[in-house]
């Protein structure tokens, strides 16, 4: 299905005092539509990339992000440890946290979750500026609705993508999320066998489709050989073509796309 989208203009980070690194969320409309799987993608391609990219998991309910990214069996802090540490700065953060590369072009930093179930899930100022101080890009897997801590956890990013299933239910819950919050960048839509109109979603809507993901076997694939997802496959392919479509020129550092080795 070929569809012609209108593109956003999106905020630069320049212009946000105290912090350099593009800031990016992903919202699930609902659960289960895959919300967590796109974050770890968009960051393993920035990555690949040769951007030095944070990885943040503010949606404390899900498998975790460092699992995503094969960093679960490594070394370093996680949220809870952050409760015993005072504001770290950039530096001192990256320090403790997980991550590929070390000190690399393209390195993967991740704050992610203990097996544990928290007691309430964090506020972002205590992380956000100190990861985009010392990275690139920083990826968020943003919390639901639902949160105490949802409206400053979508105003520390710069930009918002909505993801959105092709079941009416996921679209209802869109859309009252839309109305109620007002400037998401765009939408990426789960597409289901059958297909589903972009056109159609961007009116019900009025948010522009950045792209359309069906179901990626390589994500299970991935996870069973302990890769990182977004390695290869569609969901590499979608993190890729968000990234050149909506990743400020300054932060990228090239006039070109963003490129890799997804297929």
């Amino acid at each position: 299905m070929t569809t012609t989208r209108t593109l956003p203009t999106t905020r630069t980070s320049s212009t946000t005092p105290g912090r350099s690194g593009w800031v990016l969320g992903v919202q699930g409309a609902s659960g289960g539509v895959g919300a967590s799987v796109l974050t770890a993608g968009l960051a393993v391609r920035a990555a690949a990339a040769g951007l030095d990219v944070g990885l943040v998991d503010a949606c404390p309910w899900g498998g975790g992000l460092d699992l995503l990214v094969g960093l679960d069996p490594e070394p370093g802090a996680r949220w809870p440890d952050l409760a015993t540490m005072r504001a770290p700065r950039g530096e001192a953060l990256l320090a403790e946290l997980p991550r590929t590369g070390g000190d690399a072009a393209g390195s993967l930093a991740v704050l992610s979750w203990t097996p544990a179930p928290p007691v309430a899930v964090p506020k972002p100022w205590s992380v956000i500026p100190a990861l985009g101080s010392c990275r690139d890009v920083v990826l968020i897997d943003l919390p639901p609705p639902g949160c105490e801590s949802w409206q400053e956890w979508l105003d520390s990013c710069d930009d918002v993508v909505l993801l959105v299933g092709a079941g009416l239910d996921t679209l209802r819950a869109a859309r009252g999320m839309v109305e109620g919050r007002g400037d998401f960048v765009g939408t990426v839509v789960r597409t289901a066998a059958v297909g589903v109109d972009p056109d159609w979603i961007q009116a019900w809507l009025g948010l522009p489709v950045l792209a359309e993901l069906g179901e990626d076997r390589s994500v299970a694939a991935d996870l069973l050989r302990g890769r990182p997802v977004g390695s290869k496959g569609q969901v590499a392919r979608v993190a890729e073509r968000l990234l050149a479509d909506l990743m400020p020129a300054a932060t990228a550092g090239t006039d070109g796309p963003i490129t890799g080795s997804a297929d």
